[in-house]
Formats: C-alpha cells, sequence, structure tokens
C-alpha cells in the first residue's frame, strides 16, 4: 500500500478468507481498502463479505476466481478392501469444522450398522493455540468414548498423503458448522471421485450441486448428516454416480491449469 502511493506498481489483494468483525480490520480496511486495484477473492461469498466491510462508495474491480486442485495429482483410485464402508472427514481439528457433529452423527448410523460395516476417520490436528482452540482434540476423544464409538470413530492425526486417505474412503464428509471460504478438502475428494457430503453454507454453494455431483446437508445438523451417510452406504450406485459427476466438475471449473490462466489473465488486464 505504500508502494503504492509512490509509484505506478499495480496492487492486488487475493483473497482466501472472511475478514473477521473486529475493530482492528474495520480499521484497516478504511485506510487501506482503497490502495488495490483489483481483488481477487477465491469465492462469491468471500467476496460479498469484503464488501460489507469496505468504506461505502467504493467499488473496486473485483473477480471471483475459485481455488483448484490438479487432478492429476489428485486421481481416482479403486479402493483396496471392500469393507467396512470408510467415512472420512479431512480437517485441521478446530470447533468450527464441526468434528464433533461428525461423532455424533457417527452415533447415529452405529446405532442402524455395526463396527464390521462402518468406521469414520477423523484425519487432522490442532494448529491453533488459542483458547477454545487448544485441546479439542482431547475433547473428540473423550465424547468418541463417551457415545462408545472407539471401535467406529478413529483419530488418524494428521497424514501427509491426503490422497490416500480419500482413495481408502467410500465416503468423505466436510461439516463445518460456520460458512467455509471455498473448501479445498471438498475439491480434492472431489477429484478423487469420491462421494462427498458436505455443509450448505458459505463457498461450498459454489462447489456442490446437491444431488448431482455431491450431497449438501444443513450445518450443525447430526441427524440430517446420518441420514445422508446412511443413504450413501445403502446406495453404492448412486456413491458411484455422485464420485463420477464430481471429478466431471473439477476438471470443467476447478482444475489448477484453468486457475492460472485465469489469474494471469487478470495481470495482464491491469499492465
Amino acid at each position: 500500500g505504500v508502494v503504492r502511493r509512490f509509484s505506478q506498481t499495480k496492487v492486488i489483494w487475493h483473497l482466501q478468507d472472511f475478514f473477521p468483525h473486529i475493530l482492528f480490520v474495520d480499521l484497516f480496511l478504511k485506510f487501506f481498502a482503497r490502495q488495490p486495484d483489483l481483488v481477487i477473492a477465491n469465492s462469491k461469498s468471500v467476496l460479498d463479505d469484503f464488501h460489507k466491510h469496505s468504506p461505502r462508495g467504493w467499488n473496486p474491480a473485483s473477480q471471483v476466481i475459485h481455488n483448484s486442485v490438479n487432478p492429476i495429482e489428485f486421481l481416482p483410485s479403486e479402493k483396496l478392501f471392500q469393507k467396512p464402508i470408510i467415512v472420512s472427514l479431512v480437517a485441521m481439528l478446530t470447533p468450527w469444522k464441526g468434528q464433533d457433529i461428525f461423532i455424533e452423527a457417527m452415533s447415529i448410523v452405529r446405532s442402524k450398522l455395526s463396527a464390521e460395516e462402518i468406521q469414520g476417520w477423523i484425519v487432522g490436528e490442532e494448529v491453533y493455540k488459542t483458547a477454545g482452540e487448544h485441546g479439542f482434540g482431547e475433547q473428540l476423544r473423550a465424547l468418541i468414548n463417551k457415545k462408545n464409538l472407539s471401535d467406529t470413530v478413529i483419530m488418524k492425526g494428521l497424514i501427509a498423503d491426503v490422497q490416500a486417505v480419500y482413495n481408502s474412503s467410500d465416503i468423505v464428509v466436510h461439516c463445518s458448522v460456520k460458512p467455509e471460504p471455498f473448501g479445498r478438502v471438498i475439491v480434492e475428494a472431489m477429484s478423487c471421485e469420491r462421494a462427498v457430503i458436505a455443509s450448505r453454507a458459505g463457498g461450498v454453494l459454489e462447489i456442490i450441486e446437491s444431488e448431482k455431483d455431491g450431497l449438501l446437508v444443513e450445518p450443525g445438523n447430526p441427524d440430517e448428516l446420518a441420514k445422508a451417510i446412511l443413504r450413501l452406504v445403502s446406495d453404492a450406485r448412486l456413491r458411484e454416480r455422485l464420485g463420477h459427476e464430481a471429478r466431471k466438475t473439477v476438471i470443467r471449473k476447478f482444475n489448477s491449469t484453468q486457475f492460472a490462466k485465469s489469474i494471469l489473465s487478470e495481470i495482464q488486464a491491469l499492465q
């Protein structure tokens, strides 16, 4: 922003998240939000949030360019074993990612199916050490024990080869209780041709068309999530169809080559 004042340098802001609604951020935007020549957002949801925070009367050039994955990196692969059905949740361990909702949903599912038929994987570790975040993993383990799910819901920790997680899974669940700015895990799993169940909020609505290339459920609703899981568990053809359509969606809308070309086009337009 300082360089922008004293030169002809073009400034682009590439937004990847919602702005927190705190005084410092509001003051920052009041003084600096007029600096960029272009604002790129990873979803319409994030761009709309940015405009809500921006000074009145300011309408910068803006563009939504969705985040992407490389479909060659995230390739579908046949699952090596047929049973149990694996339902995985890949996310950092933090309350808003909804791992507790997943556990509650799996408790409902477990009342219908045996441990030999269904297994839930929670993949990820704690990232934040702040109040309300630190110790969440222990809370989840306690909830698993309370629900008598130690034979069904497995805390896998951090796994670097996340593609191996998707390709070992039959269903991938996203159950954030707050709107996602985008939802990269969803697109990664879709690229691997996995049936995805995701929370109906934020940037997710720009990724999945429910019943066509995935299923959308109400955020924070374990009953609805369990119902969607049981539906997919009982219908292999539906899982296969959703997964196949999901990869087609990624190749058409969220592939990394298209992303790079879109970013380059916006940069060239400023020159």
